[in-house]
């Protein structure tokens, strides 16, 4: 693990809760929309290695996005670049809901009442919840599809191995 994901674990995620029990509710969300990003990223990263890894074998190049590229893409962008790669359009639409209201609490905070933007940050923190969810989700599927593919291709060499020890003509 990454120490992006360590800190998440260690500080970000209780750090949420403890904002959201004491009524911070617009603070825990730019938190939040933080670790969004971060997910993405991962998820796009899972999402390019798979893609390099099958293209491969046909003899076309797939490069993945550098790393630091996709760290300093602002979360529309990581959402475009995601919605590439999966036709679950619900989760698109809970992303770009998400980054609607990342983006007012951020960019338009000062157009509102603070009180008024930490009712809705309470009220629409259920759609983080189901971001994260989702996306967890859909890079445990990536990397299911890895696995499984990766064993394919232990089986064949298992095989071609097999093959060659029995037929000593072959070797």
């Amino acid at each position: 693990m990454s120490s992006r994901d360590d800190n998440w674990d260690d500080y970000i995620d209780s750090r949420i809760d403890k904002l959201r029990t004491v009524g911070f509710n617009l603070e825990a969300f730019y938190l939040a929309a933080a670790t969004v990003e971060h997910t993405l990223q991962k998820a796009i990263q899972l999402q390019e290695a798979w893609a390099r890894k099958v293209l491969s074998r046909t003899g076309i190049k797939f490069v993945p996005t550098p790393k630091k590229k996709l760290e300093d893409m602002t979360l529309g962008r990581l959402i475009s670049l995601f919605s590439r790669y999966t036709d679950e359009e619900k989760l698109i639409q809970d992303l770009n809901k998400f980054n609607f209201l990342r983006k007012t609490f951020v960019h338009k905070l000062l157009d509102y009442r603070i009180d008024g933007l930490d009712v809705i940050a309470k009220r629409e923190f259920s759609t983080y919840w189901r971001v994260v969810a989702k996306t967890h989700r859909y890079m445990i599927w990536i990397n299911k599809k890895s696995i499984r593919s990766t064993k394919r291709e232990i089986k064949l060499l298992s095989r071609a191995h097999e093959a060659k020890e029995t037929n000593p003509s072959s070797k």
